[in-house]
């Protein structure tokens, strides 16, 4: 009797399971020892392969894989029905996609065998349900997979155009979150698996999307360095702000951030991710409440007498120094941005006290972002030139301090 091959066995395993829902390499095993019995293991839904089995199983897919696929392409380009039967039979259709299967959990980056099995979809021979469930399958292993996390998005679209069942539709959305989720915790900085997240959210309905504002709070709260969280976050605040109407709703999402940034930041004034964060934020509001402030010489006092003050103090601050209680200076100033009793002209001035706040704090991700505010301070007041003078001494001290930042905050200077 001849012997099972490698890929025979593998299409005999999927045959006994077809729930297999995640596989994994198996190391131990030399490339001389390999046999079909040997070389992979089945256990609770979970595949694995031996890691010296892996060239041989997509080599011979392969072999078998080109003389099917170029009659499938004669199938595409068929234009009459009883024609495309007589080209490939079903058992060879069934036979094309096992070889593009195993094709595709040994090497994910395969873009022919995506193409094939994306023209299995639209020939209406495999739904998009199968796939979904494939691709994770592939990306248990492979989770930076370009060409996979493509094949899925193309996936995803189509499936949210066809799909008319509300509950349905937001069943898949958080399965794609979940899924995203778990692949960013196996491997950090996970760039497609985020990409792919910014563009599933923005799918969501509203309270889905407020509902992902709430879940990126846990994580960035427990992945406090992880960039690629919070410029999720920054995405998802971005979408909601985009379907406010009212300004009043937008200031206070960016308040409520605001508070969350800050109480995070009074333990941990060394992360650079939260500090980054904290851009956004100003940002955001700087750009609301510059819509809010109608400046004139005539309201611009508050705003000069706060220019004065930095001038006279924060020159002087040493590098050793710092703010007594950075959590009392950012809750006073959230108290007197949110009220409604503070005038406009005097909320942007009070937004001069990020800049004090941070400079006096002994970290370079601190000063760095003091003087970014002052920039953005310096270029909304640009009329006035009321900060220029002091944001280029500070951009002078802070390169001597940090010598290889010189080229790029002195050029303009």
């Amino acid at each position: 009797m001849a012997s099972t091959s490698l890929l025979e066995r593998v299409n005999e395993l999927f045959a006994e399971d077809p729930d297999i829902d995640e596989i994994g390499l198996v190391f131990g095993l030399e490339e001389a020892d390999v046999t079909a019995e040997n070389a992979f293991v089945l256990e609770e839904h979970k595949l694995g392969v031996a890691f010296a089995a892996g060239a041989a199983l997509f080599r011979e897919a392969r072999t078998l894989f080109h003389p099917l696929n170029a009659k499938w392409r004669v199938v595409q380009g068929a234009m009459d029905g009883e024609q495309q039967q007589s080209v490939l039979s079903p058992d060879e259709q069934n036979r094309l996609l096992a070889c593009t299967r195993s094709m595709l959990l040994i090497c994910a980056d395969c873009y022919t065998a995506w193409n094939t099995r994306k023209a299995f979809v639209v020939a209406g021979k495999l739904t998009t349900a199968q796939e979904i469930k494939f691709c994770n399958l592939v990306l248990s292993l492979h989770p930076k997979s370009i060409d996979t996390w493509a094949y899925r998005r193309w996936l995803a679209t189509r499936l949210v155009t066809s799909q008319c069942d509300d509950a349905e539709l937001r069943c898949f959305f958080q399965q794609q979150v979940e899924l995203c989720a778990l692949l960013a915790e196996r491997q950090a900085r996970n760039y497609h698996a985020w990409s792919f997240r910014h563009w599933i959210v923005v799918k969501f309905p509203d309270d889905m999307l407020r509902a992902e504002l709430e879940t990126m709070s846990h994580w960035c709260k427990t992945h406090l360095m992880d960039h690629s969280g919070w410029n999720h976050r920054q995405y998802v605040l971005e979408v909601l702000l985009d379907r406010m109407n009212d300004r009043g709703d937008a200031s206070a999402l960016l308040f409520a951030e605001y508070h969350f940034l800050s109480e995070l930041m009074v333990s941990y004034l060394t992360h650079e991710a939260l500090w980054c964060h904290r851009r956004f934020v100003i940002q955001k509001l700087f750009d609301v409440l510059q819509e809010d402030i109608n400046v004139t010489l005539d309201t611009m006092a508050p705003i000069q007498q706060r220019v004065r003050d930095m001038h006279a103090v924060l020159l002087e601050v040493d590098r050793s120094d710092q703010v007594a209680e950075p959590a009392s200076v950012w809750t006073r100033l959230q108290t007197k941005l949110t009220s409604q009793e503070t005038p406009a002209a005097q909320k942007l001035a009070l937004l001069f006290e990020e800049v004090e706040c941070a400079w006096a704090t002994p970290h370079k991700f601190a000063r760095r972002y003091a003087l970014w505010t002052l920039e953005i301070l310096a270029r909304l007041l640009s009329p006035f030139s009321l900060s220029a003078e002091l944001s280029k001494a500070l951009r002078q001290q802070l390169a001597i301090e940090e010598p290889l930042l010189a080229n790029l905050w002195l050029a303009g200077a």
